[in-house]
């Protein structure tokens, strides 16, 4: 299930969607396909709190070809693109059943 958050009261669609077990992505908010899922779990990061953890600072430093920077909040079709192949990818080796086709499922 999708929708496109837009208008005066996008904010306010978008925390009462969460709170349901909606995930955003830009201003698409969606659902995983089944009931029970478990595999993804809508996570709120609130940027100016955000403190990386030991783990995240070793993965960054092993990752020297990341970057990050600040856009506007406007969707792009190359975002949607990567959006889409990530909802369609398979599922990694190391989890199984998650992403299974569209079903956004883990079933073990």
């Amino acid at each position: 299930m999708f929708t496109h958050l837009v208008g005066d009261k996008a904010g306010d669609l978008n925390d009462l969607l969460t709170h349901g077990g909606f995930r955003r992505s830009q201003s698409i908010a969606y659902r995983p396909a089944c009931d029970q899922c478990r595999a993804c779990v809508s996570v709120r990061v609130v940027a100016n709190e955000f403190r990386p953890s030991r783990n995240f600072r070793k993965v960054l430093a092993a990752t020297p070809t990341s970057s990050a920077s600040s856009a506007a909040r406007v969707p792009t079709s190359e975002q949607y693109s990567i959006f889409r192949g990530y909802l369609d990818a398979p599922p990694p080796p190391w989890r199984h059943g998650r992403h299974d086709g569209a079903r956004l499922c883990d079933d073990g």
